[in-house]
């Protein structure tokens, strides 16, 4: 098997194909060795030929299997093939030197298992991808104004605010829409708990990372743009989706 530098994963689901091929175009501008995997959870494979390319390998569930079982389908794919592994959300796009240079932090941090960029807004404005492992009043300080005001200092610890820095720092959790994986710890890991159908999975993975004695480095000057549908606050479904995917992490991780 042909050893190469990066493979990739964005997982689709009847996405916006604008938005979808400015991520792909994001991967494969960028100048290393690489191959990317779109594994389709769409009931039809009408984003197969979004993107024509020798780099990119389509994977057609037929199915909604959910965020972390579908990444999961390029776990033997990639093992022994690629030294780093990004998993990447439909929605996300980057200048091509963005993943050189957070390699290249990697070249110097060995107990790193995951490392993730700034996420910006398409406006250049902050998002809050970055954040402390949650107690479950953190989640209502998240997503009730009235409490993250009240609860201000609590809001800025929990998403690290409180932590003016330009330097790289190793952080407790990070958002899912952009994690750049040692290869090999994404396999001793099992890649993501396939028992969250959506949300949460991300810090789960995280707490699983630190598990095997790896860091997760966060890099405040390099920089990603990140559309976010925060579908849970728009859907009654999804919320409720969200709701369950909360219960399980809690019962999993005994409520730390």
């Amino acid at each position: 098997m042909t050893r190469i530098v990066l493979t990739g994963a964005i997982v689709l689901y009847n996405n916006d194909e604008n938005k979808l091929k400015n991520a792909i175009k994001s991967f494969l501008d960028t100048p290393i060795n690489k191959k990317l995997y779109l594994i389709d959870n769409s009931e039809t494979n009408k984003l197969k030929n979004i993107y024509q390319s020798e780099e990119i390998t389509y994977i057609h569930t037929g199915k909604n299997l959910g965020f972390g079982k579908a990444h999961n389908l390029v776990l033997n794919e990639i093992s022994n093939k690629s030294k780093y592994h990004l998993v990447l959300n439909p929605d996300v796009y980057f200048e091509k030197d963005i993943i050189p240079l957070l390699i290249e932090h990697l070249l110097n941090k060995p107990e790193t298992g995951i490392i993730v960029p700034k996420i910006l807004y398409p406006n250049g404005e902050y998002q809050h991808s970055v954040r402390r492992f949650p107690k479950i009043y953190d989640f209502f300080i998240r997503r009730i104004p009235l409490f993250k005001n009240l609860f201000e200092k609590s809001f800025n610890n929990l998403n690290y605010l409180n932590i003016i820095n330009k330097e790289p720092i190793n952080v407790q959790a990070v958002s899912g829409c952009f994690q750049l994986f040692r290869t090999d710890t994404f396999i001793k890991i099992n890649g993501f708990d396939t028992r969250y159908f959506m949300y949460m999975e991300d810090i789960d993975v995280c707490r699983k990372v630190k598990g095997i004695n790896k860091f997760v480095t966060y890099v405040p000057e390099v920089v990603a743009y990140h559309h976010s549908e925060y579908g849970s606050k728009k859907s009654i479904k999804l919320l409720l989706i969200h709701f369950k995917s909360i219960f399980m992490y809690f019962l999993k991780w005994k409520f730390n």
